[in-house]
């Protein structure tokens, strides 16, 4: 058997078999690999290649080599097609195919512990390329990303210390002013006092704890305690969430500005986030940047929000941007999806133990307020050794304060698991929404179907509960671009337009097919373009009055983004204008005509949301899990609304999906400095 005999036997995708048989022939002559029948230690060393390749497209920054002995790995399942074509397929059809598919691949079965060391030692002593692979602790790494997470894991633990300063007289006088009721919302006080005394600070918490609240106050008190003037930095990892912070902390600047608190710190608040690679200026297609470890950012103190969606070799470039001296605080939700390349950064980097503190940190809260001090609950101790180190690095803000908690009560029984709760409060808050607005018939029946939905809701015994689904998923979609989408068609305020795109928002896992974006989004295109009659509102290119859109790639002289979003509209000359949104600012208006690449709105997936806010979500899942769909995927989806959220699709792909835990293999961690 040839290596290439050999590949064909392991379930994986052609680009990774491609990659991974490029990467052999930098370990392995020629020669070797071409001999027939195959060394078993190449068989081995592929393997490792391929888990590894295929580990690090799941977010995972290595692989267990304890995992991997003496199991096999890369077998083709048979499985149950989830396909609808398939599922009709009739009892003949599914025979003759049966007796001409190609034969499941039986995949590799790896040696024990041992045997892959030693293969691995082998890889290790080529001269060229033997330092591209690391092992550490029984776990293989590449050489890149183990220096990025030992890098992140050494820098962020220098930084994770208490150093308690001399109080100013101006923060003592401040802090009442920001903070009039801290008990009645204890952490975010905790979190503001406790982030003075240190040069790295996490502020984790749900939707509607008020994170921007409490960032906005702690940087006041900072700039406060200082002394003196301080040169902040505010960025995320998207534009989307660099937008969305932008507006919340203009909005929170406005509100302290009205009421006169704190007036000349304000000015030195930034309101425009920018991405973290506009901010270290990476270059497109070099991929070099400005900012460096020998040309740092500028800044003394730098905010990153959404950090949830940080990934490793970003916050590696960022990390080593900052000078030593630049203070650090995060802003996340580590119950959201994980960053879409590798990493779980702000996962890896949240102490294991919520909310405990030193007696250091509870004397320096009593100093701004006797009674702060008692929501901190002490660490349990067993024979005087307690069972929680305190970890004064971070605040995780415990207390939802939208008026509005149906939302926060779904979003709370998916992050605890428990499936029964989950739908009851669905079925509740859908309830709700159907009372709002009675005439979007779909949210009057349920949307969640069972395998005993289709004898319910349809006397034709043999549709399929998958094809009532795809009926139903029709229906819904036709009707809420209808309550939705529709008055855009008439709509000619650019700035009325984009606001009332944020107000309601379809998602879905999935980019493609007919439960994905593209298939969505293309249905309320025809919908929204049966109802134009205007000539003028047509275009050849596919625009329309009233389309929303959303700029899918970068163009820096026009000055749209990746994520921005905006609507399509007549202007005063009866010509069509892309009005691109701006937050408080006008929206930028640009001929659609020179746009970079675009795509309809009406639909996103969860993914792209992530930074983003709706009054209502409607949330649209596949019948099968096969674009992973995991807890935290729905949990992220589910965020995204402020008042009003549905889910479209089967109980039992819900369910599943709220079984599946996204836990990544990672090894960032805090380093015992003593």
């Amino acid at each position: 058997m040839s290596i290439h005999n050999f590949t064909q036997t392991l379930h994986a995708t052609t680009l990774d078999i491609a990659l991974v048989l490029t990467q052999l022939t930098a370990y392995f002559d020629k020669s070797q690999l071409a001999y027939a029948p195959i060394a078993d230690d190449i068989k081995t060393a592929c393997g490792l290649l391929l888990a590894l390749q295929q580990a690090q497209c799941q977010g995972h920054s290595h692989i267990r080599l304890k995992d991997l002995a003496d199991q096999c790995y890369f077998k083709e399942s048979t499985g149950e097609s989830t396909d609808e074509s398939t599922q009709d397929t009739n009892q003949a059809e599914s025979s003759i195919a049966s007796k001409i598919a190609p034969q499941l691949k039986k995949g590799y079965k790896f040696p024990n512990l041992e045997q892959i060391n030693l293969v691995l030692r082998q890889l290790q002593q080529q001269p060229i390329h033997g330092h591209l692979l690391v092992v550490h602790e029984e776990r293989l790494f590449t050489q890149k990303t183990y220096n990025y997470e030992q890098y992140i894991s050494q820098e962020i633990s220098k930084r994770v210390r208490t150093e308690i300063p001399e109080i100013s007289p101006q923060a003592l006088q401040l802090y009442p002013q920001l903070y009039p009721n801290p008990d009645s919302n204890p952490w975010q006080s905790i979190a503001s006092l406790t982030a003075l005394t240190q040069p790295f600070y996490i502020i984790n918490g749900g939707p509607g704890t008020g994170k921007t609240y409490t960032v906005l106050r702690t940087l006041l008190l900072i700039l406060a305690q200082a002394q003196n003037k301080l040169s902040i930095g505010l960025c995320a990892p998207t534009g989307k969430a660099a937008q969305r912070v932008s507006e919340s902390i203009i909005n929170e600047v406005e509100s302290l500005k009205n009421q006169s608190i704190a007036s000349e710190l304000l000015e030195q608040i930034p309101e425009q986030a920018t991405t973290i690679h506009r901010l270290l200026a990476i270059r497109k297609g070099s991929g070099e940047a400005r900012y460096n470890a020998l040309h740092p950012l500028p800044f003394d103190l730098l905010v990153v929000d959404e950090a949830s969606m940080l990934d490793t070799a970003l916050f590696y470039r960022l990390l080593s941007a900052c000078r030593s001296d630049t203070r650090i605080i995060l802003i996340g939700d580590t119950a959201q999806l994980p960053s879409v390349e590798s990493g779980a950064v702000l996962h890896d980097l949240m102490p294991k133990s919520v909310n405990v503190f030193s007696n250091t940190i509870t004397t320096w809260l009593d100093a701004f307020n006797p009674n702060i001090s008692q929501h901190i609950v002490k660490p349990v101790t067993v024979n005087d050794i307690p069972t929680a180190n305190p970890s004064n690095y971070a605040t995780t803000l415990m207390q939802n304060m939208r008026s509005n908690a149906n939302v926060n009560d779904v979003a709370n029984a998916i992050y605890s698991g428990d499936t029964q709760a989950m739908l009851t409060k669905l079925a509740e808050i859908q309830t709700l929404w159907s009372e709002a607005e009675p005439l979007i018939a779909p949210l009057s029946q349920p949307l969640l179907l069972t395998n005993t939905s289709a004898a319910d809701y349809t006397s034709d015994s043999s549709e399929s509960l998958y094809q009532l689904l795809k009926t139903q998923t029709t229906a819904s979609i036709l009707a809420l671009a209808k309550a939705y989408y529709e008055s855009l068609l008439t709509c000619s305020d650019p700035v009325m337009a984009i606001e009332q795109l944020k107000q309601f928002r379809i998602l879905t896992p999935s980019r493609k097919g007919f439960y994905g974006v593209s298939g969505i989004n293309y249905l309320i295109d025809q919908y929204l373009l049966k109802n134009i009659s205007d000539p003028l509102k047509l275009s050849i290119n596919g625009m329309y009055h009233g389309r929303a859109i959303l700029i899918t790639q970068n163009d820096a002289q026009l000055g749209v983004y990746n994520g921005d979003s905006g609507v399509v509209l007549l202007n005063e000359d009866n010509g069509l204008t892309a009005y691109i949104d701006r937050g408080k600012q006008p929206p930028l208006a640009i001929s659609p005509y020179r746009l970079p690449a675009v795509q309809s709105l009406y639909a996103m997936t969860i993914h792209k949301t992530q930074g983003s806010e709706f009054d209502k979500v409607f949330i649209i899942l596949p019948p099968d899990d096969s674009v992973g769909i995991t807890k935290e995927l729905i949990y992220t989806g589910i965020t995204r609304a402020r008042s009003y959220v549905a889910v479209s699709g089967t109980a039992q792909a819900l369910c599943r999906a709220i079984a599946k835990h996204h836990q990544r293999n990672t090894f960032i961690r805090i380093l015992d400095n003593t």
